[in-house]
């Protein structure tokens, strides 16, 4: 018994030790203005799956109003990346729609970005009204390759 005790004992000790241990900095990041992207200064990524995710803000907007949209990647993506963005926005007119299609290419690699943005404007028809999904379709310039895609929810009152 004393044996399971000390052992649950060490068990407890290490736990705690190991939560109070400093935690890696994420690493430095540039922000780039002259088109958009954010390039980590961390160690280059060692392959596997791009995941990423999409962020408008703000993610309720009015007609005319200006809003800003970001695709963030995790690792970073290292090849020259298409970035297609979606706005189908919702109508209340059977008869009217509206896209908004949005391309950024880049020709060559901007290094290890994790992320990308930009704006633009909530249509000023006033028959825009509603929730519908935005989406991000991303992929490899050179060879159209698919990177990742993603989604986001916004509500034009």
């Amino acid at each position: 018994m004393k044996a399971f005790l000390c052992s649950l004992l060490l068990v407890a000790f290490a736990l705690v030790a190991f939560a109070q241990a400093p935690q890696a900095a994420a690493p430095a990041t540039e922000r780039k203005a002259d088109t958009g992207v954010t390039i980590s200064k961390g160690p280059m990524p060692k392959g596997g799956p791009i995941t990423c995710t999409l962020t408008l803000s703000p993610n309720t907007a009015t007609n005319g109003g200006k809003f800003a949209f970001t695709v963030g990647y995790s690792p970073c993506v290292t090849v020259a990346q298409t970035e297609t963005f979606t706005f189908p926005w919702k109508s209340n007119l059977a008869t009217f729609t509206e896209v908004t299609v949005r391309t950024k290419i880049f020709k060559t690699s901007s290094g290890c970005v994790v992320a990308s943005a930009d704006g633009t404007v909530v249509p000023n028809a006033l028959a825009i009204k509603g929730q519908f999904k935005a989406t991000v379709a991303v992929k490899e310039t050179a060879t159209n390759a698919p990177i990742c895609t993603a989604s986001a929810v916004m509500t034009v009152n």
